[in-house]
């Protein structure tokens, strides 16, 4: 391999490994920002734990994420009502199921278009998610095999370059 190609690889595993060390502090909070395979992986096991409602409230998270970003109040318009659409309405085909009064207030400010029309209902799933992520998902067996298959890529990582794994990124850029 030429020593720019090298360099890359041994970026890119050192990035990895980095990454994996992060992987092992698991968090709901890491769902929800930035770290895309413990997200997959919880969805994962929504899924597989017929959980349908639940996945359903993970995606609407994400898309409310999407939804308070949004800096055109005539597409947050838009999205808002896409939104109830998908899921709070009446023949929402991914329905979440929330109190009447909480579903009237949105359905009644959908046309004000605020980045915080969501922020209340999002609260209120990101509590119930994170209940089920601390006593459910991190006790399954589909969570506790992840983890052993990054451990697993941890191990082979560090075989590869050992205990001098810096040295080597140093040698390589040199």
């Amino acid at each position: 391999l030429s020593s720019s190609s090298r360099l890359l690889n041994i970026e890119n595993d050192t990035i990895r490994y980095r990454y994996i060390q992060n992987l092992k502090n698991v968090s709901f909070g890491m769902c929800m920002s930035g770290f895309p395979e413990v997200a997959s992986s919880f969805q994962r096991f929504l899924e597989e734990s017929k959980l349908i409602e639940l996945c359903h409230s993970f995606r609407f998270l994400t898309v409310e994420k999407e939804y308070a970003s949004i800096s055109s109040k005539a597409v947050r318009i838009q999205r808002g009502k896409n939104m109830f659409r998908k899921y709070l309405g009446e023949s929402a085909s991914h329905k979440i199921e929330i109190p009447r009064s909480d579903l009237e207030a949105i359905q009644n400010n959908l046309e004000k278009g605020t980045s915080t029309l969501f922020s209340g209902l999002s609260k209120s799933l990101q509590q119930e998610l994170r209940s089920v992520f601390l006593n459910d998902y991190l006790n399954s067996s589909l969570y506790k095999t992840w983890m052993q298959k990054l451990s697993e890529e941890e191990v082979r990582l560090y075989s590869v370059y050992g205990k001098n794994w810096f040295t080597a990124v140093k040698e390589a850029k040199n």
